[in-house]
């Protein structure tokens, strides 16, 4: 348990650390996808709201010291958003297939643009569509590259119905 705690801490500490560093540098002709987002959108996807809630609070909390909205917007920014998806993952993508994560992914990017954009000046720049739009493109490639690796890894992504092991009427 402590394993996977540490091993999340450091995913969530690298990720944070290169999106703020490297990826929110990059010049605006060039899409720049959410790791944050994509990274716990996956995590929601694996492991549930209870288990990532946590994760969610605390990476918002470090996010408000850092950003330079009002303190504590981030956090409600994160924790609307995530608890949106997580609401359509309960009720409408229940599976683990690749449409559900494309579905998922691309709600989170939209939750999270908006509610940004309501609480900053969002809709004040001359091309917040077009980056909105690489944003999504650029998400969503990131999470079937991730998706893929993950199924590559690990077989819990396959459907029932598809799975080797399946035994009848035992």
């Amino acid at each position: 348990m402590w394993v996977f705690a540490v091993l999340n801490t450091l995913w969530l500490s690298i990720a944070t650390i290169f999106q703020l560093t490297v990826i929110d540098q990059l010049a605006t002709a060039w899409p720049r996808p959410n790791l944050i987002l994509v990274s716990l959108t996956i995590w929601l996807i694996l492991r549930g709201w209870s288990r990532i809630s946590y994760w969610v609070l605390g990476l918002s909390l470090i996010l408000d010291c850092l950003s330079f909205y009002t303190f504590g917007s981030q956090t409600v920014v994160w924790l609307i958003s995530l608890g949106l998806t997580n609401l359509l993952l309960i009720n409408f993508f229940t599976n683990k297939s690749l449409y559900a994560f494309s579905g998922l992914i691309i709600s989170a990017t939209i939750f999270q643009t908006f509610i940004l954009a309501f609480l900053g000046d969002g809709w004040s720049k001359i091309n917040w569509w077009t980056e909105f739009v690489g944003q999504i493109v650029a998400n969503w490639l990131l999470m079937v590259v991730l998706y893929f690796l993950i199924k590559w890894l690990d077989n819990r992504l396959n459907p029932l119905f598809l799975s080797k092991n399946r035994q009848y009427g035992k």
